[in-house]
């Protein structure tokens, strides 16, 4: 069956009422029209139901559209507090109406709003979340997890996994940072390993971020993301991160 063919039209009253409420702004309506249509039919591959609404202070998302050339690009603008009272965006995500491209950027934009409830929702008595770090260059992932754990506080603890590629008592793993160094070929290769590993089914990642680790000695590092991200299926989280920076080491602790 043809992929866009196969709608799933399965949605739950708790799902619709908690996916993101998008406002458009400026936007001819041939192209909300478009964007709704888009989501319906892609619906098998989004993890939330994209919800449109007329009224600003019920959305968490703005959408504005900017025309460049011949391309279409819209930009979804995250908010924690309704819209309408002016409060600064938590992120910006601009996607083209293109499918590989369209379904990342929505399932991104929508995995940030839930971590952000989350976040809204969460106490001091809440339980520590364990997320899993593995990574070729085994220097650098040991490194990056004794930093993010130092940064991160009692709510999330960073656990270097050493054999997430030679390992195969494992088959399942909730949630994983993969790290790349990029000045070293075999973690570029090692990733390469996993995302075969991942294809044939002998491993299964629920949610998998790679972390492309950069620095000023990182040359044509835009190529090498993008060709990293191009790798990746619709749901993996593709980020730089500069270890060296402590605001992009806060940062990247925000984004779970």
């Amino acid at each position: 069956m043809n992929k866009l063919l196969n709608i799933n039209l399965e949605f739950n009253e708790p799902t619709m009422k908690s996916g993101p409420i998008i406002y458009f702004r400026g936007v001819s309506r041939i192209h909300v029209n478009r964007f709704k249509a888009y989501t319906h039919i892609l619906s098998n591959r989004l993890k939330h139901r994209w919800q449109v609404t007329d009224i600003l202070s019920h959305a968490n998302v703005v959408g504005t559209y900017q025309d460049e050339g011949d391309e279409s690009v819209m930009c979804l603008s995250l908010y924690d507090k309704p819209p309408n009272l002016n409060p600064p965006a938590i992120n910006k995500i601009n996607f083209k109406f293109e499918e590989h491209s369209m379904i990342k950027k929505l399932n991104r934009a929508g995995r940030e709003l839930d971590l952000l409830k989350c976040n809204q929702a969460a106490t001091n008595t809440d339980k520590q979340k364990v997320i899993k770090v593995s990574g070729l260059s085994k220097e650098s992932t040991d490194t990056l997890c004794k930093q993010l754990n130092s940064l991160s506080g009692n709510q999330l603890y960073f656990k270097y996994l050493p054999n997430v590629l030679d390992d195969d008592s494992t088959i399942f793993i909730n949630q994983l940072l993969f790290v790349i160094d990029p000045l070293d070929i075999n973690s570029l290769q090692a990733f390469q390993q996993l995302e075969i590993k991942r294809q044939v089914d002998d491993l299964t990642i629920d949610e998998l971020t790679v972390v492309v680790l950069h620095s000023d000695e990182v040359e044509n590092i835009d190529s090498i993301f993008d060709d990293i991200y191009d790798q990746c299926n619709d749901n993996t989280q593709v980020t730089l991160l500069n270890p060296k920076t402590e605001i992009d080491l806060e940062n990247f602790i925000n984004f779970f």
